[in-house]
């Protein structure tokens, strides 16, 4: 931003001072050594240390300055050399701080900041304030960095005011030997200051309504410690209290000089690293909450007292370090805030616990709702209630913070469903499309696993408790439950397959029996019909499945399956008193058939036929062991005989490789 000032300079002459007046379009630009001062993290997990740092990288440019405030960037471009003034001066405090310690043995450092030597002096003369020069002088060190030498006055000033600056500028003047400079400022620019009093404004609040702490002092401490967020570790990282750690897993490792009670050491420490202004300020009303030794500030309403209190309990050490605070209140009229934050509901912490104040001003009992639109609980006290509460023989969980919650809920590692009213479910109960048991005997703690009940077995899923449905696997088996849950038993048909499954629900795959029958299904549990080849055998199930036994007509044909094991009788079978054969597709031979180059017959019945046979008014002769037909010579009880290749007893007069034989009528060879 560019703005009008007019610059009076002051020169020596002798011991005379002439003062000079000029009017100029400027954008103010220099550098600044913000004061970092470091509070120790109790929140991350580690014990708290005391140990008060300097930003060893604070010497930020313009743009970093814009950078801590990106959310009124577009506001300001006003120089960080300004950021000191009323961090420094204003508040007139070295501002050394010992932050939050728990255990006395735990290192101190030592805040070493460095103030631009620049007076502010406003059209309200009682927000103006010198520089301490004590404190300049005790911070002259090498890190410090060189003085700009401006005193500001608004642009409407009149002459007494100017007056006074003059004089400001006189005693800076013979204090440092430098040439002073006053610009007058025009008063309605939107200044660097105003950008980051907008950035920090809710989040004091908000720390006020949550955790008690007096927004006016959360502004002064942010101004003085950040140098109005000109740090490095603020105008980067947003960090605007030095608060050691890490925020939420983000910390950066910076250098810092830390008194261990021997002098400043420089070694490198973490520090949380903030996404914003805002979380930074709420993160350190959470800080000053959660630590015992800043409780008797909590919900104090007065300034003076709250910034006194805070000096007193040890966050700093500096005499000056409230007063300081109380300037910069004064200097900016931060009351406002708190005027702001008292006027809405808010909590208060008592002794006997979280309180809530009405915005009629009026102490919560019962069930009431806060600015967040959260149901609590508070009992005929006023105290807030916490964890399991039971009203009207209703139970509700209300955690650790108190406010009543709804749905599913996971306290002690168990599960528990409250409804939209807050309140717990059991037995069964359908959300999210799911069922869900919620066992009385327990609680009304989540069931999973089996569960009998009403005289079915359901299963609950072990992972999240919903209610199995359909076909499910657990334990390496397979179950099947009905719409409703149930587990099934016995046979089912199911998208056309049949099934079945045990009187325990498992499903029942490969070879079971029911009802003293066999049957078979395959791994995916369908039960099986018709010709099945299992284990190098075939079996033949009925249309419901049952394993077909014994003799078994189909399609004409005859098979035979073995009365015990069902398997389908193949080749050669001797079964009360008689031989069957039976072919590779297990149907039972009759007539003549071939086997092995040899041929035998079988009648009706498929008995094997031995020795003589008379068919078709032909006679043949089977073996009487082996059955096989006879062919060509046979010498049989003394006397030879003649078979054709067909089997065919030869009678008469027969040519056999040329030469004639006579058989008579029984087949005898009588001469040839």
């Amino acid at each position: 931003m560019t703005t009008k000032k007019t610059h009076f300079k002051l020169y020596k002459k002798g011991k005379q001072w002439l003062v000079a007046g000029l009017t100029l379009g400027a954008i103010a630009v220099g550098t600044v050594n913000a004061e970092a001062n470091v509070a120790s993290d109790t929140t991350s997990g580690s014990e708290a240390s005391s140990v008060a740092s300097l930003d060893l990288t604070s010497q930020a440019s313009s743009s970093q300055g814009s950078a801590a405030l990106s959310t009124v960037s577009h506001k300001s471009t006003a120089s960080t050399s300004q950021a000191a003034t009323s961090a420094s001066e204003i508040a007139n405090s070295d501002s050394s701080r010992a932050d939050a310690q728990t255990t006395s043995n735990q290192p101190k450092s030592t805040a070493a900041s460095v103030s631009s030597n620049k007076t502010v002096v406003n059209t309200d003369l009682s927000a103006a304030t010198s520089v301490n020069t004590d404190a300049a002088a005790s911070q002259s060190t090498a890190n410090e960095v060189a003085s700009t030498n401006i005193v500001e006055v608004d642009e409407s000033a009149n002459e007494q005011q100017m007056s006074e600056a003059k004089s400001a500028a006189t005693e800076r003047y013979e204090t440092t030997g430098q040439p002073q400079e006053i610009v007058r400022v025009a008063a309605a620019a939107y200044s660097y200051q105003d950008a980051f009093l907008d950035a920090i404004k809710d989040g004091a609040i908000q720390g006020w309504q949550k955790y008690g702490v007096l927004p006016s002092l959360t502004a002064a401490q942010a101004i003085l410690e950040s140098g109005w967020g000109q740090s490095s570790l603020s105008s980067v990282y947003h960090n605007l209290f030095g608060i050691k750690g890490s925020y939420n897993g983000n910390s950066v490792l910076m250098p810092t000089y830390e008194d261990y009670g021997y002098g400043l050491v420089l070694i490198n420490d973490y520090f949380r690293v903030y996404p914003d202004a805002a979380a930074s300020v709420l993160d350190h009303a959470l800080f000053l909450n959660a630590n015992s030794r800043y409780h008797n500030l909590l919900w104090q309403k007065d300034a003076w007292t709250a910034v006194s209190l805070i000096r007193q309990d040890g966050y700093a050490t500096a005499m000056n370090y409230s007063t300081s605070l109380f300037n910069i209140i004064n200097a900016y009229n931060l009351t406002s805030w708190d005027k702001l934050a008292f006027n809405t509901s808010k909590w208060n912490y008592t002794s006997n616990g979280w309180q809530y104040v009405a915005p009629n001003g009026s102490l919560s009992k019962g069930w009431f709702q806060d600015t967040t639109k959260q149901w609590y609980y508070a009992n005929n006290a006023g105290t807030m209630q916490s964890w399991w509460l039971n009203q009207d023989n209703k139970w509700y969980f209300l955690g650790t913070d108190g406010a009543r919650k709804t749905g599913w809920v996971n306290p002690g590692n168990k599960w528990y469903y409250l409804d939209n009213n807050g309140v717990m479910q059991q037995n069964w109960v359908f959300t999210g499309n799911q069922w869900y048991y919620l066992n009385p005997s327990n609680g009304g703690a989540r069931q999973t696993g089996w569960l009998a009940n009403g005289g079915h077995w359901y299963y609950l899923n072990t992972a999240n408790g919903t209610m199995a449905k359909n076909w499910f696997f657990t334990g390496n088996e397979w179950y099947y439950a009905n719409a409703s849950g149930a587990m099934q038993t016995g046979w089912q048909t199911i998208n056309g397959a049949r099934y079945h499954l045990t009187n325990s629900g498992t499903l029942s795959r490969w070879w079971f029996q029911d009802g003293g029958k066999w049957y078979f299904s395959k791994d995916n549990g369908v039960v099986q019909t018709g010709w099945q080849f299992v284990n190098k055998a075939w079996y033949y199930l009925g249309s419901n499945g049952q394993m077909a036994t014994n003799w078994m007509d189909q399609g004409g044909k005859k098979y035979y399956l073995d009365p015990k094991t069902g398997a389908m009788a193949s080749w050669w079978k001797y079964m009360n008193g008689h031989w069957y054969f039976f072919n590779r597709s297990g149907v039972m031979e009759t007539g003549w058939y071939l086997v092995n180059g040899s041929w035998y017959y079988a009648d009706k019945n498929g008995y094997m036929q031995t020795n003589w046979l008379n068919l078709d008014g032909k006679r043949y002769y089977l073996n009487p062991k082996t059955g096989v037909m006879a062919s060509w010579w046979q010498y049989m009880n003394g006397h030879w005989y003649f078979f054709n290749t067909n089997g065919s007893m030869q009678v008469g007069w027969v040519t056999i490789n040329g030469k004639n034989y006579h058989f008579t009528a029984s087949g005898v060879m009588d001469r040839m």
